[in-house]
């Protein structure tokens, strides 16, 4: 069965007609009855939302065969343009692709599209009653907000290859950048919530975006800020955390650029069912924003012409368990490849498997409440190999120098301290060398206190655990630093010896 057989027109054979009406009488068909053959290719152009699955219970239809289906909005609504619901275990073979349509109505807009003159919020929705789908290929274009929005308690599913373009804002150029201007700002609640997660701050603007959300982020002086409340009626806005109140220049006439909307988008809940084996995002404000609490799987990550490539966590400390990303690449020209939005006592975990060969670390962001001073300098709770070393997270068995540290299950690990003066317990785990061929760790110290070359000003100790030496002494230390340390601590097993030196001197 075909949408012609309820009056569509394929667009390569009319490109002004609106098959709307008529795909939707085709997909309410296959929601109340079983379609074994639902062929859907071919060009359709639509003034009017599409809706794919059943009205109030599961669709009978559970397969659709998309051969190279193409579903072009041309005027006349705003919302999404396509919503998938109510369509459980049901299987997208082929390429299915979604494109918003032009404000002003008339032609489809071209490749690498104005944000200002989309006319649809989302590309594609998968909403209530969408357990275990899964897409062959999908490509979203010319979105205001979203390309590929995936909503609870739509909680897994399978995406072979998402491709998002000009969906959101990219600030990939002056003409791409959304922006307003402050009239007035203020940090809220000073005397409580200095260094608390409850900050807040209120900036009145000249004017506002009207596709705005709670979703969004603002680069403020050149600092990352959620998006927390939106006022409209007043274009206020507040933000988290709070904003360093400048009086030379003054926050009055600066320019705000606004973060809006995102290629494949995750709200709050659980999605960790959900898999992505690729996932690129070109011209859209993040390839990937998740807000989920048990985020999903994804394969790579791709950003080009954006502004971030992965938004992890819903700010301001909402928790986060169990994503990962196999691969990130990330562009040269994307200022933000990782931002973390959530500073959590709940629990924090997410893994990037590999972010290629760039060591470029400026570009990964966390946001943190401070003392309305500047945002303060804060360390990453994520795990992530980047050029053969691994950082880890904020506590536990990441990066961060405790009070004690051992050999870990991987070789290249690189503990960072920040002090001046530090005392480290060195232990030798046992089965590290016989199990994983370990023998080595490297740390990295620096002061805390005296940028900008952070060198630390005191004293580093080394102590080893009973029955071992450093250097062949009791204990170790070291002073006199003119740059950070970088200390290489090798085990010698056989003398129960830890060779120790600084590899900056």
């Amino acid at each position: 069965m075909r949408p012609e057989e309820f009056g569509a027109i394929s667009g390569n054979l009319n490109p002004t007609f609106d098959s709307g009406p008529a795909l939707n009488e085709f997909f309410a068909h296959c929601a109340t009855h079983r379609v074994n053959d639902a062929d859907i290719s071919g060009d359709w152009y639509t003034r009017r939302p599409i809706v794919i699955g059943g009205a109030e219970r599961a669709a009978e239809t559970r397969a659709y065969r998309c051969g190279w289906c193409c579903i072009t909005a041309f005027g006349g609504f705003s919302g999404p343009v396509v919503t998938i619901k109510n369509s459980p275990n049901t299987i997208f073979t082929g390429h299915l692709q979604v494109k918003g349509g032009r404000k002003s109505g008339g032609p489809p807009l071209p490749d690498a599209s104005r944000w200002q003159d989309r006319a649809n919020s989302e590309a594609i929705v998968v909403g209530d009653g969408c357990s275990s789908p899964h897409f062959d290929m999908v490509n979203c274009q010319h979105a205001v907000r979203d390309g590929f929005r995936h909503t609870p308690p739509a909680c897994n599913g399978v995406v072979s290859i998402l491709k998002c373009h000009d969906c959101g804002v990219s600030g990939r150029d002056a003409s791409n950048k959304v922006t307003s201007t402050i009239t007035a700002a203020v940090n809220l609640n000073e005397a409580i919530h200095k260094n608390n997660p409850n900050q807040l701050a209120e900036l009145t603007f000249d004017q506002i975006p009207s596709a705005l959300n709670d979703e969004d982020y603002a680069l403020i002086g050149g600092n990352i800020h959620a998006v927390m409340q939106v006022d409209p009626t007043a274009n206020k806005v507040k933000v988290y955390p709070w904003v360093t109140i400048t009086t030379n220049p003054p926050m009055e006439g600066q320019t705000v650029e606004w973060i809006i909307g995102g290629g494949l988008v995750e709200s709050v809940g659980d999605t960790s069912g959900w898999r992505f084996d690729q996932v690129y995002g070109v011209r859209v404000a993040a390839t990937l924003k998740t807000r989920a609490h048990y985020p999903g799987s994804y394969g790579v990550c791709s950003a080009a012409s954006a502004y971030a490539n992965v938004v992890i966590g819903h700010p301001p400390n909402d928790y986060c368990f169990g994503g990962n990303i196999d691969v990130l690449y990330t562009e040269d020209g994307v200022p933000i490849k990782v931002l973390v939005t959530t500073t959590t006592d709940r629990g924090f975990e997410f893994n990037i498997s590999s972010t290629g060969p760039s060591l470029d670390l400026n570009r990964w962001h966390l946001l943190f409440f401070n003392e309305g001073k500047g945002q303060r300098l804060v360390r990453m709770p994520i795990t992530a190999h980047v050029n053969g070393h691994i950082y880890g997270p904020v506590e536990g068995v990441g990066n961060v120098l405790g009070g004690e540290v051992s050999l870990r299950p991987v070789p290249s690990v690189v503990l960072t301290g920040e002090s001046d003066s530090y005392t480290v317990n060195l232990k030798a785990t046992p089965g590290a060398a016989d199990k994983f061929g370990l023998n080595s760790l490297l740390i990295h110290a620096f002061s805390d206190k005296h940028p900008p070359g952070r060198a630390p000003q005191g004293t580093w100790k080394f102590n080893p655990e009973p029955g071992f030496t450093v250097n062949n002494k009791a204990e170790d230390e070291f002073t006199g630093f003119t740059k950070p340390g970088f200390f290489v601590c090798i085990l010698d097993r056989t003398s129960k010896n830890w060779f120790v030196y600084d590899a900056n001197r």
